[in-house]
C-alpha cells in the first residue's frame, strides 16, 4: 500500500493546486526537460499559471517559422497581461505580420473594465450613493487608459488618437 502513495500523491497534489502558481512552478521545471515547440507551449501554460511575464521570456521561438516565433511569445504575454489584468505586460510585445500588437493587449485589457464601468454607471442610475463612487471609478479608468496610450502613441499614433478620444469620453 505505502509503495503507491507517490503514484497517487503525483495524481492527487495537481487537481488540488490547479489554477496555482504552484502548479506552474512545477510546471515551468519540467519544460526544461523538453526541447523545441512542445518546450514553448510548456512554458506558455505554465506562464499562465504563474502569471509570469517572466516565465513568457522563456519562449525561444527557435522551431518555430519566422513568423510563428515571436507570435507564440507575444500570445504569452498577451494572456498573462489580460489574467493579471496588468498593461505592463503588452509592453513586452514584439507584433509582426502574424502577431498581436501591444494596443491589442491594452485593448483587451481596457475593454473587460470599461464594460465593468459601464455595468457601474447603470446601477449608479438607480441608485445616487453610488454615483460618487463610479465617478471616481471612472476617473481613475481614464487617467490609468491614457498613461497606458500615451506610452503607446509612439508606434501607432492613429491608434492613440482614436482611443484617446475614447477616454475624453470617459469623463
Amino acid at each position: 500500500m505505502k509503495k503507491y502513495i507517490p503514484f497517487v500523491s503525483l495524481l492527487v497534489l495537481p487537481l488540488v493546486f490547479s489554477g496555482c502558481g504552484v502548479v506552474g512552478s512545477i510546471e515551468e521545471l519540467g519544460c526544461g526537460f523538453m526541447g523545441g515547440k512542445d518546450q514553448d507551449h510548456c512554458y506558455q501554460d505554465a506562464a499562465k499559471r504563474k502569471e509570469s511575464f517572466e516565465t513568457c521570456a522563456k519562449i525561444k521561438a527557435e522551431t518555430f517559422s519566422a513568423l510563428e516565433g515571436p507570435a507564440t511569445r507575444d500570445k504569452c504575454y498577451l494572456q498573462v497581461a489580460e489574467q493579471k489584468r496588468d498593461p505592463s505586460g503588452c509592453e513586452k510585445i514584439e507584433g509582426g505580420m502574424i502577431s498581436y500588437t501591444q494596443e491589442e493587449c491594452v485593448n483587451s485589457i481596457f475593454e473587460k473594465d470599461i464594460a465593468t464601468l459601464q455595468e457601474n454607471i447603470d446601477a449608479a442610475k438607480d441608485n445616487p450613493e453610488l454615483e460618487t463612487q463610479v465617478t471616481k471609478e471612472q476617473q481613475e479608468l481614464a487617467d490609468k487608459m491614457q498613461k497606458f496610450y500615451q506610452l503607446l502613441s509612439d508606434t501607432n499614433k492613429s491608434q492613440y488618437d482614436m482611443q484617446n478620444s475614447a477616454v475624453k469620453n470617459l469623463r
